[in-house]
């Protein structure tokens, strides 16, 4: 039983958090500024195993500075990107470090994986704990 609430409560934590991720992600698109940005170069860190691309990209902001952003996410390979390749960024003008690549993983990758297992997590929990008290209620059925 106490297995049931463990993994409704990582559920429903799982949920929460995915959920102020989601709220976190559209403030940010309210309050944010979209311009073009251009990757200057691909930026390879090795892990003990794998060797990881992350983009770098250069935009101008409002008041005409140039600024430099990292990508978040990186990839081991088939990257779809290319130096010199333009690309859409999202940023809050005071807070040019701010800037985000629009696209889907970067914006609602992390607030959709942890909704979807709080979900699935939810789900497991309330229908096992729902065998549990049926069982409890019902021993007989149990024993067949």
């Amino acid at each position: 039983m106490m297995k049931n609430v463990f993994v409704l409560l990582a559920g429903l934590t799982s949920l929460t958090f995915g959920i102020y991720l989601f709220q976190s992600r559209l403030s940010f698109i309210y309050r944010a500024t979209k311009t073009e940005g251009v990757i200057t170069e691909i930026e390879s860190r090795r892990t003990s195993s794998k060797t990881y691309y992350y983009p770098i990209v250069s935009y101008r902001d409002v008041e005409g500075d140039q600024q430099t952003m990292h990508f978040d996410l990186g990839t081991t390979g088939g990257f779809d990107y290319s130096v010199g390749e333009t690309i859409t960024i999202l940023y809050i003008p005071d807070e040019p470090d701010s800037a985000k690549v629009w696209v889907f993983w970067e914006m609602w990758g992390v607030p959709s994986v942890l909704s979807g297992v709080g979900i699935i997590f939810i789900l497991i929990g309330i229908g096992n704990l729902r065998g549990s008290f049926s069982q409890k209620r019902n021993p007989e059925v149990a024993n067949e």
